[in-house]
């Protein structure tokens, strides 16, 4: 699997397992790619289908600080964000129940433009890989089985 250069994000969405983030895209020759952030904040609930706290290109864990996930934050930073379509009506104020303020900054943005809404997730993904938050939930998933020793942690080349 080979890193994208370019890439025009379509789509993005939380998943409420935690914080798992969803990012939808394709590269200028039609590539399409999913580009995921799994989950960090609940530790009881960490699924085998990603790694924790990790990014991942189309399901491919990335490794941490690699020349891989260098290439991709890289490439979602120039991201060209052009939704395919519109992000349902969602409910406003007192007609909806809130988990949480990340939560409820999503609706907000996604009221206001399905745009708006997928810049926040990546904002999101940019700044959560950049922190060291995310060092530290990597070096704690490292020593976890099953992700220690992962045959599909070597990350996209």
């Amino acid at each position: 699997m080979k890193t994208p250069s370019s890439i025009t994000l379509t789509d993005g969405a939380y998943t409420l397992d935690g914080g798992s983030i969803h990012l939808f895209g394709q590269e200028p020759e039609g590539t399409t790619h999913h580009i995921a952030l799994a989950q960090h904040q609940l530790a009881g609930n960490f699924g085998h289908d990603f790694v924790p706290g990790r990014l991942h290109l189309d399901g491919v864990p990335i490794p941490v600080r690699s020349d891989a996930e260098f290439q991709l934050i890289a490439a979602l930073r120039r991201a060209v964000i052009a939704p395919k379509s519109d992000i349902p009506d969602t409910p406003s104020g007192e007609q909806r129940i809130v988990l949480s303020g990340d939560i409820e900054e999503y609706l907000t943005k996604a009221g206001e433009s399905p745009a708006a809404a997928l810049m926040l997730l990546l904002k999101r993904v940019l700044d959560f890989v950049a922190s060291d938050e995310y060092l530290a939930v990597a070096a704690k998933v490292a020593a976890m089985a099953p992700y220690s020793s992962r045959p599909s942690d070597k990350g996209p080349r």
